[in-house]
């Protein structure tokens, strides 16, 4: 899912987004923001690392640079807590 990257405007840091494979297979994996990695994490390379989204667990496979998103009606919201997964494991889990 390139495209989503560029489209969304995501800088990766680390490892890979989550790809068509994963998305065809309904893998369960994830891409996490750096401030959350570092939250979870400490000073651990996050990468294959599993975490739990909901009850379910995710591999780890990238990590993007967290964001300050500016809205209109609050004076700043932050992705720093954003989980990305595929939208076919999304469907099939959730």
């Amino acid at each position: 899912m390139p495209w989503f990257i560029r489209v969304a405007n995501l800088r990766m840091v680390d490892g890979a987004f989550i790809s068509d494979v994963h998305q065809r297979d309904s893998s369960n994996v994830c891409v996490i923001t750096k401030e959350l990695a570092n939250r979870l994490f400490l000073h651990e390379f996050p990468i294959g690392k599993v975490m739990k989204v909901g009850y379910q667990p995710f591999t780890i496979v990238g990590v993007i640079e967290t964001k300050v998103l500016k809205r209109k009606d609050s004076e700043s919201d932050t992705n720093e807590s954003t989980v990305y997964v595929p939208m076919s494991t999304l469907r099939s889990v959730f």
